[in-house]
């Protein structure tokens, strides 16, 4: 859990001429607050911060989170991110969103408020190998 910001900082540093779009969670947010912090001392304009935020420590069990309760949008605009100045919940909205900021001058930060609990709908994710996933990234990172 976390860290996924800093990977996709790193992968849009490298590749600056590909959209590099983040999705974190609320509390892989809470727990990583210190890399946002980075943005403001780096030239992205490709890297886009996607927050799916549903207050809650979804992925271990859906504990709580505090979420929900904080302005992550003023947070990022503090830390140096371009926002549309609130969080989105409707489909609309995030469109809107995305759109507003995907040809931006600096990396962009949207707050996407969701419900909790996992979709049952959802099938079992199917990964014969974890090699054949690593090499199929690393092949897509060296296009150019």
């Amino acid at each position: 859990m976390g860290h996924a910001s800093s990977i996709a900082l790193g992968l849009a540093l490298e590749n600056k001429n590909r959209k590099v779009v983040c999705l974190d969670g609320d509390a892989a947010l809470l727990m990583h607050m210190g890399a946002l912090s980075m943005v403001s001392n780096l030239d992205v304009p490709n890297f886009m911060h996607v927050v799916l935020n549903n207050g809650a420590h979804e992925s271990v069990g859906g504990q709580p989170s505090a979420g929900m309760k904080l302005d992550f949008t003023t947070i990022a605009q503090g830390a140096g991110y371009q926002t549309i100045g609130h969080p989105v919940v409707a489909r609309e909205e995030i469109i809107d969103a995305v759109q507003n900021l995907i040809e931006g001058d600096k990396a962009a930060f949207i707050d996407v408020r969701i419900k909790k609990g996992l979709s049952s709908k959802l099938p079992p994710l199917n990964i014969p190998s974890h090699l054949e996933l690593i090499n199929g990234f690393m092949n897509e990172l060296k296009k150019k």
